[in-house]
């Protein structure tokens, strides 16, 4: 009987410390840090694969992964502020754009706010997945 009580209390014990709750349980950080990729379609119906990484210094890169005859690949400076993201210092384009951000460990969304630059809106604008 003693044996069989030890044994009992040992198992409690031991689920009591094994179960996590919801509490003890920390999501992922979800961050736009990274790369993101996506197809796009130009103005004139080219289509092509880009990737938008962005690094650690608050900078991103526009990387073209496939062939895309009058486009080039691009970095710009970046401000993160309540789901939105200021790009400024863009040597391309020449002033700054505002863009709402919405972001899931598998997808980012870019919703033009303010862009008088329509080639970096038509480039960046839209869904990219994870890479």
């Amino acid at each position: 009987m003693r044996v069989f009580l030890l044994f009992s209390i040992a198992v409690l014990t031991f689920s009591f410390f094994a179960c996590e709750t919801e509490d003890d349980v920390t999501a992922p950080e979800v961050t736009i840090e990274g790369s993101w990729v996506r197809d796009i379609t130009d103005t004139q119906g080219l289509n092509f694969t880009a990737e938008l990484k962005f690094n650690g210094d608050n900078t991103y890169d526009f990387i073209l992964l496939t062939d895309a005859p009058g486009h080039t690949n691009s970095t710009a400076e970046f401000t993160f502020s309540n789901d939105q993201m200021t790009i400024i210092n863009d040597v391309d384009c020449g002033v700054d754009g505002v863009y709402n951000v919405a972001i899931s460990s598998i997808a980012l969304t870019l919703t033009a706010v303010d862009d008088e630059c329509a080639p970096r809106q038509a480039a960046i604008e839209g869904i990219w997945a994870k890479k």
